[in-house]
């Protein structure tokens, strides 16, 4: 999905404020009776946009190689793309008096983002009947996931020229850039003991490691035991048929 938006300027405000205070005095200058600004060397000279593109997408796998076995893994991508720009055009001579000499040549904001979160989950289990009423099913898997945030910033000030607006042709440049990665993987091993579909023992444990933690910091451990009786299974529950 891809989406281009002006969201105005940043003396669309101020526009308002200048008419409202602005002076009949002033009616014969540049400033034409406003505070400010005019309101069309405002919108003559100054826009910003966001400039969006996303896309989201997963893929799941399901295998079964054996009666006893399954496997399944999905991945998944979440990208956003971001352009963000604060513009001011260089300014045509009737607007030059109402501004100073460096700030009529015109400027530039830019700021670009680039955000991914990549994720990948698996998981297997295999399950046994170890006699006619206690069955077996044995869990592994491991998830991963992680957060990529990417900007870079770019100004440009004095503009050569009415027309020009990229950061190089400006006379002043500058920029800089972030990167932030954040890294998180899992894993699981669970054992369940079923005794005829309606008694279940449960016990596992997960570690979990992320690259926030640092050196000196261990893996995380999640121990994990249940129970659980499916009491609705169980003759006596079960209401009396009325003929």
């Amino acid at each position: 999905v891809r989406g281009l938006a002006h969201l105005g300027t940043d003396y669309g405000a101020s526009t308002l404020f200048g008419a409202e205070y602005g002076s009949p005095m002033t009616t014969g200058t540049p400033f034409r009776g406003f505070f400010l600004f005019p309101p069309d060397m405002v919108y003559a000279l100054f826009d910003n946009t966001q400039d969006i593109s996303r896309f989201t997408g997963s893929l799941q796998f399901s295998h079964r190689p054996i009666s006893w076995f399954s496997q399944r893994l999905t991945v998944g991508l979440d990208q956003t793309s971001e352009d963000n720009q604060s513009l001011q055009r260089f300014a045509p001579d009737q607007f030059r008096p109402l501004l100073s000499t460096t700030l009529a040549l015109g400027q530039i904001f830019q700021d670009v983002r680039n955000i991914s979160y990549y994720t990948a989950d698996y998981g297997g289990t295999a399950t046994f009947d170890l006699t006619s009423a206690l069955n077996s099913a044995t869990s592994i898997g491991g998830q991963f996931y992680q957060k990529r945030f990417a900007t870079t910033q770019t100004t440009g000030r004095q503009f050569p020229a009415p027309g020009v607006t990229t950061v190089n042709a400006a006379a002043i440049r500058e920029g800089g850039q972030d990167l932030i990665e954040n890294t998180t993987i899992g894993m699981y091993l669970q054992q369940q003991f079923g005794w005829q579909d309606r008694l279940f023992l449960t016990g596992a444990v997960r570690v979990d490691n992320n690259s926030a933690f640092g050196d000196d910091f261990d893996l995380v451990t999640y121990p994990k035991v249940s129970a659980s009786w499916v009491i609705s299974e169980e003759p006596f529950w079960r209401p009396a048929q009325r003929y």
